[in-house]
């Protein structure tokens, strides 16, 4: 998220992530079952629209997400939170 943010001249300093998982067992092993993300981004409104455009973009550009989605589900979301400087 930070790399597709950043591209679009977005500051991502203040970007907070909580990612869980779900593990399950398996055949007698313990196994990651599916990844959920939670963002949180303070932004001004002028660059509300291009992190909107970036939020759209982030499925398919977020490398750890690649990475890992032929395996198990990975699912998101994301919070903008408006704020004034």
């Amino acid at each position: 998220m930070q790399g597709t943010l950043e591209a679009r001249h977005v500051p991502s300093a203040r970007l907070e992530a909580i990612v869980c998982g779900r593990v399950v067992q398996r055949d007698g092993r313990v196994r990651l079952a599916r990844v959920h993300a939670r963002y949180t981004l303070p932004i001004v409104p002028e660059h509300e629209a291009a992190a909107r455009r970036a939020l759209a973009l982030h499925e398919q550009a977020c490398p750890a997400s690649r990475s890992v989605r032929e395996a198990l589900p990975v699912s998101w979301e994301a919070e903008l939170q408006i704020v004034t400087r």
